[in-house]
């Protein structure tokens, strides 16, 4: 049996081991009418890689991957403050993605980025989706050795979230054309922290044709 630091590509994204996470598919991080975007942050790559997300969630459900909402929250009570402050100095004021709220509920321009029935949601706090929760434990559960990356933001959200998961001892894999940033070179920065440093980046097409190949 190959060891798993022997792994190429095709083992590492086979799906009886791998999890798509989706990061921030959410109306205050997606939508035109937004906070992000009111403070004058582009939506231009967000809403040009969405058909492709779209099109990713349903192969992976196709294929039996598992797949994980990252659904982020504020509230007054437990603040994540350091992400508050920095969110001031950006220009937004108002706690965003607020439990209950528009901003909080999902960017549902394509109906893949509502879960699904077996679909795992996950609250965070911060910018790390494996901040103040069990993610670690059920992608443990579950067997989970690989996680896919696709959503917002390459260079924020899902940077942090991945860099984390390198040092939990998951492999990491960037599907590069169904993750946005809000300037094109935060996202090829990211991209090249992913490639050169601690993950792998693919193509949702490649992706399709290793999961089509068995």
């Amino acid at each position: 049996m190959l060891h798993e630091a022997d792994w190429e590509l095709k083992d590492l994204v086979a799906p009886a081991h791998t999890a798509l996470i989706v990061s921030a598919m959410q109306n205050d991080y997606c939508h035109p009418d937004g906070p992000i975007a009111r403070a004058g942050f582009s939506m231009k790559m967000t809403h040009e890689m969405a058909p492709r997300l779209a099109a990713l969630i349903r192969d992976a459900h196709r294929v039996g991957v598992k797949v994980v909402r990252v659904r982020y929250e504020m509230t007054e009570a437990f603040p994540h403050l350091p992400t508050r402050r920095k969110l001031k100095q950006l220009g937004i004021t108002d706690l965003i993605t607020r439990p209950g709220t528009w901003g909080w509920e999902w960017f549902d321009q394509y109906p893949e980025f509502v879960p699904s029935e077996g679909d795992i949601i996950v609250p965070a706090p911060s910018f790390s989706a494996f901040t103040g929760n069990t993610l670690d434990l059920i992608l443990r559960g579950l067997g989970i050795r690989t996680l896919l990356f696709g959503g917002v933001t390459t260079n924020g959200a899902i940077e942090f979230t991945a860099r984390t998961a390198f040092e939990l001892n998951y492999h990491v894999v960037l599907v590069e054309d169904c993750a946005a940033a809000r300037e094109e070179w935060m996202h090829r920065a990211a991209v090249w922290n992913f490639q050169k440093l601690y993950g792998n980046v693919i193509t949702s097409d490649q992706l399709k044709t290793l999961w089509s190949a068995g």
